[in-house]
């Protein structure tokens, strides 16, 4: 079984604190919310292009992947617009071989609380072929509303 961590447990470490961790504590993978104050990972100068393949050589040499991404891509919300995010966060997927980015369809707190699961709908079927060509696929995280299997 692989077992991995998510940097939102660690939000002061610095990259190469997350590596030694995952690697000395025998973890298979690192799912990537932030690192230290920048939570945009798709603007983390460590993930930029320029970059990528030195961070691939590194975390290959400690035997780990990056299975998700953790966007803060607010689906539930009508006046945010994470179309531009979540294509950024696809392209930083597909080029890092990660297969996951997690998306979020509600808020943290009292479950279905004033969730437009219509737009929510909407919104993940309108990003969802976009994923496909990235060849990433999109996690609603389960909480709020979507903590219900039976509606998610």
């Amino acid at each position: 079984m692989k077992l991995c961590f998510s940097t939102v447990g660690c939000p002061r470490w610095r990259w190469q604190e997350i590596v030694s961790a995952a690697s000395d504590l025998g973890y298979s993978g690192i799912e990537i919310r932030g690192v230290g104050d920048d939570l945009f990972i798709p603007e983390v100068k460590l993930f930029s292009d320029d970059n990528l393949e030195h961070l691939k050589a590194d975390l290959a040499k400690h035997k780990l992947t990056i299975p998700c991404l953790a966007s803060d891509a607010l689906l539930f919300k009508p006046e945010i617009d994470t179309t531009a995010a979540l294509h950024s966060y696809m392209s930083l997927a597909s080029k890092l071989g990660t297969p996951f980015i997690r998306v979020l369809g509600d808020e943290w707190g009292v479950p279905g609380e004033n969730v437009d699961e219509a737009l929510v709908l909407a919104r993940l079927k309108e990003i969802a072929p976009e994923a496909v060509k990235y060849g990433v696929t999109l996690l609603v995280e389960t909480n709020g509303v979507w903590a219900d299997s039976r509606k998610l």
